[in-house]
């Protein structure tokens, strides 16, 4: 009658873990009626299409604000409703870069990422598209695929971008097989440096560039605060025509500038360039 395993008295009367109330929302109104109006969202077919979207889409209609909104889908608003159902239904405008478009408001709400992963510690001889794919394919499907190994400088890892579900960062040690050894690798989630939505076409129309300046339009700027902020030849509207001849006497007089501090001063930002997995449209 007594005789009952005292372990398993104990690991019956360990409660189980509490889990978590899930956290009440409540619908807000002012986002769902801007959704039914006038935005569509639209999944691109690829990351190159994505890449290159505001460039792509301009000659159908110039008046459409393009956001991002994550994995392959961006937010494509409009200036009124009719021109927006027009754009929805007429494929024949964006079925070459985009799958399928839909009203805002009736947006899947299943989630997808864009990720940027490193296989680490895979010997080079076991290298190409179709090992990548059997090790990625647990974490997501390829995106952005790492080719043309025999053309790459850097082969101290596998970079690759895949679209993934998982809503935490990768970091996993996995086994492969090969030839009955066993070998273990790292799947490395890491933050590419070139990734940014719409980067790569020479329009100002995302809120921040390359360098992580803002960047709020294309309109000339209302005032210049600092006058060696204006272009070369460039006259302030309350200065009045400066004597070039005069100004260059008066420098040569006042503290010269070290040819460093110049090069400093003076140097462009370059542009940024494609990385290996957008194509030039």
């Amino acid at each position: 009658m007594h005789s009952r395993d005292t372990n398993t008295v104990v690991q019956s009367a360990t409660p189980p873990p509490l889990k978590k109330p899930p956290i009440v929302l409540r619908r807000q109104f002012a986002t769902h009626n801007w959704l039914r109006k006038t935005p569509l969202i639209a999944e691109t077919l690829s990351i190159d299409h994505l890449g290159h979207l505001p460039k792509l889409l301009k000659p159908t209609s110039g008046s459409i604000e393009i956001k991002y909104i994550g994995g392959l889908r961006v937010l494509l608003e409009f200036g009124d409703s009719i021109t927006a159902k027009e754009f929805k239904d007429n494929p024949a405008v964006w079925k070459e870069y985009i799958k399928h478009v839909e009203w805002g408001v009736e947006m899947n709400l299943e989630f997808e990422r864009i990720a940027w992963i490193r296989i680490v510690e895979l010997p080079l001889q076991l290298w190409g598209e179709k090992n990548f794919e059997e090790i990625t394919r647990g974490f997501g499907r390829t995106i952005a695929p790492f080719n043309e190994i025999h053309h790459r400088i850097d082969l101290s890892c596998v970079k690759i971008g895949i679209m993934t579900s998982r809503k935490s960062r990768i970091n996993e040690e996995v086994q492969v097989v090969i030839e009955k050894k066993l070998i273990n690798m790292g799947i490395i989630e890491f933050d590419e440096d070139y990734w940014f939505p719409f980067l790569f076409d020479p329009r100002k129309n995302f809120l921040v560039d390359a360098y992580g300046k803002d960047v709020a339009s294309n309109e000339p700027q209302a005032s210049v605060d600092k006058e060696d902020e204006l272009e070369n030849g460039e006259i302030p509207a309350d200065k009045e025509p400066v004597n070039r001849t005069q100004e260059a006497e008066k420098t040569t007089t006042e503290t010269i500038e070290t040819d460093s501090d110049v090069n400093n001063t003076n140097q462009e930002m370059p542009t940024p360039t494609c990385p290996h997995w957008i194509r030039q449209v």
